[in-house]
């Protein structure tokens, strides 16, 4: 009984054994036979890969490749047609775009082309997780890097693992190389104008802000020093975040910057750690000779705060930095291959935004988004950013749009109210929490009612009832 029990096991081992390694052979040896297929002479595919950022959220009809486009006169490169293939999906992070690629590319022998990267967006990656030797032992094997994801859930039983940034961006890298695809890089951004969500400071950031909008800048920058300075705190990014704040009230803007980023170093949840994860993507860039497009540094080189003037949100960039975007791997893409495009001092955004069919209703509800998705913030969010959300109701007042397609403007009126009234009810824990329902049941009312499911079908809101705003 023991010796067929082993046996059956030995060949349940050599089962898998040579089956791993007949897809790893097949895995390693399929894109290099690929690439002695032809490719069509007529189209010129353009792989997109990204997350919400690269898909154009929350415009949707409007992303930096789109505009890339739309640009380039009879859409042709080389002669060749464009054709964007969208392998970008909002919400992934860097494995599943890996998965993405891996389907197509196996699937689609013949479509060798261009590949651009603006990625790692999701991964809020901090530091190294491998070391170099564990890294490229992991590299060389197809097969785990189809299955990592899934070896790891079952060694911890849980998907919501830290990845290492270098090796989950380098494996799409080497796969696009061993496709023979073209492999166009940028840096990446966030905005971090936007307070980090979430801390264990509350009493101490309500000290520095009592200083700081009681104009007291200088007391309110030495108290940030000095809580920077203690030991006690591990986490210190609400503290560098308001340090940033105050030092772009004095117009140091590069000094704002930095303080920002080091914000982001500790607390990486909505946006990449701009040093770090940069810093990755400029080693492999120069490691596999591609073409890079420094993004990052070209907003560090602005002379502003890398916030609202870029970004709409916490990560998704504006109309203005998409077209920034395009015209970077424009640049690069130019110095290759052989192509008319509208030069960009000659683009007029106006007529750009027919040509993607982008009218003053979906700039609404763009607007609305946003609203409503801050509101699911932290305080910091509307006690910071309150300019912003006036700014977006004066807009919303100048648009011409459909009345039926806009919602009831009275929400703007009452999520006003709301953030106004937490500055005076901030101090009293009791009354501040029944006051905070009540709003907040308010507001959910308004949302049921104004708002249909396609109206913001591409806004992730959260379960009801269970607003960050509520739990403070």
């Amino acid at each position: 009984m023991k010796k067929t029990i082993i046996y059956i096991f030995l060949c349940i081992f050599v089962i898998v054994f040579v089956s791993v390694m007949f897809f790893e052979i097949l895995l390693k040896t399929l894109p290099f036979v690929y690439r002695l297929i032809p490719t069509d002479n007529n189209i010129q595919y353009v792989y997109v890969l990204g997350e919400s950022t690269a898909v154009g959220a929350p415009y949707e009809k409007i992303s930096y490749s789109k505009i890339l486009k739309a640009v380039t006169k009879n859409y042709k490169i080389n002669n060749k047609e464009i054709k964007l293939i969208h392998l970008e999906e909002a919400g992934c992070q860097l494995y599943h775009q890996y998965i993405n690629y891996v389907l197509y590319r196996y699937l689609h022998p013949t479509h060798r082309g261009i590949m651009l990267l603006y990625i790692g967006t999701n991964n809020w990656a901090k530091e190294d997780l491998y070391s170099d030797f564990k890294r490229n032992l992991l590299l060389n094997s197809e097969v785990y890097k189809l299955l990592d994801k899934y070896i790891k859930f079952l060694k911890f039983n849980n998907y919501n693992i830290d990845y290492d940034f270098q090796y989950e961006y380098e494996k799409i890298v080497l796969l696009a190389k061993k496709f023979g695809d073209d492999i166009y890089i940028s840096t990446i951004s966030g905005n971090y104008e936007f307070p980090p969500d979430g801390n264990d400071t509350i009493i101490e950031n309500k000290e520095i802000d009592d200083l700081f909008f009681n104009n007291k800048i200088e007391q309110a920058k030495q108290l940030c020093i000095n809580l920077l300075e203690d030991k006690k705190y591990q986490d210190k990014c609400s503290f560098w975040y308001r340090l940033g704040i105050i030092l772009k009230q004095e117009n140091r803007i590069s000094d704002a910057n930095e303080a920002l980023f080091n914000s982001a170093g500790y607390k990486v949840e909505d946006k990449p750690n701009p040093i770090y994860q940069n810093n990755i993507i400029r080693k492999l860039a120069r490691k596999y000779n591609i073409p890079l497009f420094d993004f990052f540094e070209n907003l560090c080189k602005s002379g502003k705060i890398i916030g609202f003037d870029f970004f709409i949100d916490t990560v998704h960039p504006n109309i203005n930095t998409h077209i920034d975007i395009a015209y970077g791997f424009i640049d690069l893409l130019s110095k290759k291959y052989e192509f008319d495009f509208v030069k960009k001092e000659d683009l007029n955004v106006e007529e750009l935004k027919k040509i993607l069919e982008f009218n003053n209703n979906d700039m609404a509800r763009v607007i609305m988004s946003r609203i409503v998705e801050f509101r699911y913030r932290n305080l910091d969010t509307i006690k910071f950013n309150k300019k912003v959300y006036l700014k977006w109701k004066k807009n919303l007042e100048e648009i011409e749009v459909n009345n039926n397609l806009l919602p009831n403007r009275e929400y703007i009126d009452n999520f006003l109210e709301f953030e106004e009234r937490i500055t005076d009810i901030k101090n009293s824990e009791i009354l501040g929490m029944e006051v905070l329902e009540q709003l907040n049941n308010k507001l959910d009312t308004y949302i049921e009612q104004t708002f249909s499911s396609r109206y913001f079908n591409f806004v992730n809101f959260g379960t009801k009832g269970n607003s960050k705003l509520k739990s403070i």
